[in-house]
């Protein structure tokens, strides 16, 4: 089991690492923070737990999803409106 989380987690790093190298450091820093880590969190949550609770958990995180959205718009804003204190 550890060596699969190790290996998935090499392989989701390396390539958040390509994106951001020869694509948009923004675009690998949302990748990496929005949907992925949720991602690889219940996917190891279903294979030690289980797919019915690694399924609850997803409701949760779900409803967890619209905080991190306006959370991530409120940040925007205010970079927006204050670009020099970044």
């Amino acid at each position: 089991m550890i060596l699969r989380k190790l290996c998935v987690t090499i392989i989701i790093v390396s390539g958040l690492a390509l994106i951001a190298e020869y694509g948009s450091p923004r675009l690998a820093g949302l990748l990496s923070g929005f949907p992925i880590g949720s991602a690889i969190t219940l996917t190891f949550i279903g294979l030690e737990l289980g797919p019915v609770f690694a399924s609850e958990s997803a409701l949760h995180n779900l409803a967890g999803m619209p905080a991190m959205l306006v959370f991530m718009l409120v940040f925007w804003l205010t970079s927006a409106r204050w670009p020099d204190r970044a």
